[in-house]
């Protein structure tokens, strides 16, 4: 049987969104998969291991923080060990997901001194460090560091058949970066967005009757608050700060309640900004399961999509959790996510000059523009990130690169 390698050095993150569906699309096309994924827990900074038909686990050191010469070198270490897994196995197929960019060190090595003739798919969903939200002299001091390390990466990509992208951004991005040469190599590029299992229909048996009701309150939910959710990590790159100035602006003509799933280092500062914005801060945690997390958000009147200025990134998972659920988002972030959500009328996008104008915008809509804008974002969902369409997607790119 033909063999296909994907290599995810964090299984735990892009298993879900990604490379379950790229297994999929392998495995239908007569592939036998194995994916080679690093045992590392980089959120939790743990060592962990999963129990999976086709998983195989490779062991790397571990590491305390995000920026650090540990962490590099544990991600040089897996690239090394992928290396030497892909010379033993001789896959005929390898898909590698980054970061990190020694993935694709580690492929590209592969394919020019063991096997030539192997088909190579990279795929970039995300450009760290390059994007961290770092300016003035901290930039400058880490600017020799970020070209060598995107070096890495892209003096692998020409090797590559096939290019995917988890957003335009990154897209237009490399492709600037990297000249024609590409185009010249005769490199295959698509964007690709991530998917997600539909929200929705984890709390919703009728999916079809959407489009002609809105989405009811949860059970106990208080229908005098004005509801808004923030998902997902509170870190470095979220923009705290202007989150607390949204919450003051919708406190002025609304009981506003937040409510928080997830975790992270700013959670305390996010706590009593909310408070001192005068809003309810409720704190539900980590939420794993996707019911019990849908019923959490179903009922929200607005969503949080908020990260800093500098953050470079075209589209968020929690942006997908909101669109699947038609929550009208209130956006700062820019490139994809700001694009659609303006072509399909989803919510708002906002930045530090133009947000209370916006926010008092958004509040002056009435019922019937607020049951459209769900609508709106539901649909965004549908048409860009629901789960056969995505696989779809992706076999028609693979039947492009292996046919």
């Amino acid at each position: 049987m033909k063999k296909a390698v994907i290599v995810s050095c964090f299984d735990n993150y892009s298993y879900e969104v990604r490379t379950k569906y790229i297994e999929k699309v392998l495995r239908d096309k007569g592939y036998k998969t194995v994916i080679l994924a690093g045992d590392f827990d980089h959120r939790n900074k743990e060592t962990y291991h999963v129990d999976r038909d086709g998983l195989k686990m490779l062991h790397v050191p571990t590491y305390k923080r995000n920026l650090s010469v540990g962490r590099i070198y544990s991600h040089k270490i897996f690239g090394h060990k992928v290396y030497r897994v892909l010379r033993k196995i001789k896959p005929e197929v390898v898909y590698a997901i980054t970061p990190p960019n020694f993935e694709f060190s580690a492929v590209s090595k592969y394919k020019r001194r063991v096997k030539p003739d192997s088909k190579v798919v990279y795929d970039v969903v995300d450009m760290w460090p390059e994007t961290l939200p770092v300016t003035g002299l901290l930039r400058k001091l880490a600017g020799p560091f970020l070209k060598v390390w995107a070096g890495i990466r892209n003096k692998a990509l020409p090797s590559a058949d096939g290019i995917l992208y988890e957003c335009n951004l990154f897209k237009d991005t490399v492709t600037a970066n990297m000249g024609g040469i590409l185009l010249e190599n005769g490199v295959k590029q698509r964007t690709v967005y991530f998917c997600k299992k539909d929200s929705f229909r984890a709390v919703n048996d009728k999916t079809d009757n959407y489009a002609e009701s809105d989405t009811n309150r949860a059970k106990g939910s208080d229908i005098n608050k004005y509801k808004v959710i923030y998902l997902g990590a509170i870190n470095n790159i979220t923009d705290i700060d202007l989150i607390g100035k949204v919450l003051k602006e919708l406190a002025k003509k609304k009981d506003v309640a937040l409510h928080f799933i997830g975790s992270g280092e700013g959670l305390e500062e996010l706590k009593e900004l909310t408070e001192s914005a005068g809003a309810e801060f409720i704190n539900h945690g980590i939420v794993y399961d996707e019911h019990e997390k849908s019923v959490i958000m179903g009922d929200a009147d607005a969503a949080l999509n908020i990260m800093k200025e500098e953050v470079y990134i075209g589209a968020t998972m929690k942006s997908l959790d909101y669109f699947s659920l038609g929550i009208p988002v209130i956006n700062s972030v820019q490139g994809d996510t700001a694009k659609l959500m303006d072509v399909y009328g989803a919510g708002i996008s906002i930045d530090k000059k133009n947000y209370k104008d916006k926010i008092n915008e958004l509040l002056s809509k009435s019922d019937a523009e607020i049951s459209e804008m769900r609508k709106a974002s539901r649909k965004l969902f549908l048409d860009n990130f629901e789960e056969e369409k995505i696989t779809a997607e992706l076999a028609d790119f693979f039947d492009e690169i292996l046919d």
